[in-house]
């Protein structure tokens, strides 16, 4: 995450938008930390998630932690809880192979995913394989091919999970190097919306040429060109989702502070506060 609310699992890839074709974060600007906040508890309690970002001598994106927080034992019952991921890279080459998503309870390891990124084009990665092992479950295969056609990215997947083996195909649409609508044909029920952004820079680390935007747990990555301004659509249950973000920004033009608010009611609604650390 980092982040943005309301959707479920759909995709793993990200889109690459500052750092043309590379996991380089060219622009100078790292970002270190994000913090998501409640501001209507007091401290230490009001924090909500915190997430981690490391970079190797290379500038080359390797590191984060996610760990989210249950406010009513802060800093204490949900520390550890969370996700990690780990990015791996031959040699200088600056996108990598391989990434490994493991996820926690209480530092108790619950699963882990081993993405295997296969094969790359200019327009962006073009196929990925990953194995998921999940505590007291078989694992889960998956195989994931990517198509570009001008603005449109069409991703093909295939799951082969105990039991037998489902197909989905999600399409998302692009424009100005930000992914503005998402149509998910899934057979049960796909995560589709329509997106808006500001005109300033993302700051979140990219490790993959142009792929799609990132949609898991309850949360939505920024890792656009730009930062997400508002969302609406509807989320894997069916449930109604419409979310606005409001930015300040610092004098390079990045995030400093951003307010969420869910107006699935129609009215505001507040979420959380995220703060940027650079």
């Amino acid at each position: 995450m980092k982040k943005i609310i309301f959707f479920a699992v759909v995709l793993i890839s990200v889109a690459s938008c500052k750092k043309t074709n590379s996991g380089l974060q060219t622009s100078g600007i790292h970002l270190s930390k994000f913090v998501e906040i409640d501001t209507t508890l007091s401290a230490p309690g009001d924090t909500l998630e915190r997430d981690t970002y490391g970079y190797d001598n290379l500038n080359r994106w390797t590191f984060e932690s996610d760990l989210s927080f249950d406010t009513n034992f802060p800093g204490i019952a949900a520390e550890g809880s969370g996700l990690t991921y780990a990015y791996y890279y031959t040699g200088s080459n600056t996108l990598p192979y391989l990434n490994v998503v493991n996820e926690y309870d209480h530092s108790i390891l619950l699963d882990s995913n081993a993405d295997y990124l296969l094969s790359y084009s200019l327009s962006g990665l073009l196929k990925d394989s990953d194995v998921t092992i999940e505590t007291g479950y078989a694992n889960i295969a998956d195989i994931t091919t990517y198509q570009y056609n001008g603005s449109t990215i069409i991703e093909t997947g295939v799951t082969d999970p105990p039991g037998g083996s489902s197909f989905d195909t999600v399409m998302q649409t692009k424009a100005n190097a930000d992914v503005v609508s998402q149509v998910d044909n899934d057979s049960y029920q796909g995560t589709n919306f329509t997106a808006s952004y500001d005109t300033h820079p993302d700051p979140f680390p990219d490790a993959q040429i142009p792929g799609f935007l990132i949609v898991y747990g309850d949360n939505i990555d920024f890792e656009q060109k730009n930062n997400l301004t508002e969302i609406i659509g509807v989320d894997d249950e069916n449930n109604p989702v419409h979310t606005k973000y409001q930015y300040t920004y610092n004098a390079n033009g990045y995030p400093a502070t951003v307010v969420a608010y869910d107006w699935t009611s129609g009215s505001p609604v507040f979420v959380y506060k995220g703060i940027y650390v650079y």
